[in-house]
């Protein structure tokens, strides 16, 4: 429960930027309490969808607070490249789009936004695109076709 320690630090810093990246992560990674290892899909959608535009990467970027400005978004850049392997169609499309509107606001970003973009997206970019898994390669695919837009 990788939001819930971002959010515990978050609270004890008083980083209320920081908590909002922890309370998102936490909806995207929701499970239904009906269900034994299902989606919330109610929780997580809206979220995912808030991440689809760069407007929602750049809002918690540029918020105030200890930890700096897009080193905030690493747990949903991570979060988002996990579900691309994941076996939920709904779920691997999502996070791609969010991956590509990450890579729209980054070209549109400074030199951290590059930085970030360069060294933690398109390394584990590259990495997919020799997956095993298809469905993951053609979301890389899509991803390095975003980029050299």
């Amino acid at each position: 429960r990788v939001a819930g320690i971002i959010g515990a630090a978050a609270a004890r810093a008083g980083d209320a930027a920081l908590g909002e990246v922890a309370r998102v992560a936490a909806l995207l990674n929701a499970s239904d309490r009906r269900k034994v290892e299902e989606h919330d899909y109610d929780a997580i959608l809206p979220a995912l969808t808030a991440l689809g535009r760069p407007a929602g990467w750049t809002d918690a970027a540029a918020g105030d607070g200890d930890v700096p400005g897009v080193a905030r978004l690493v747990p949903w850049v991570f979060n988002s490249l996990h579900f691309l392997y994941d076996d939920d169609g709904v779920l691997g499309r999502g996070h791609a789009a969010a991956l590509r509107a990450f890579v729209t606001a980054a070209a549109d970003g400074d030199a951290a936004w590059t930085r970030l973009a360069a060294t933690l997206l398109l390394p584990h970019v590259r990495a997919g695109l020799g997956s095993s898994r298809p469905s993951a390669r053609a979301h890389c695919v899509g991803l390095v076709a975003h980029v050299v837009r």
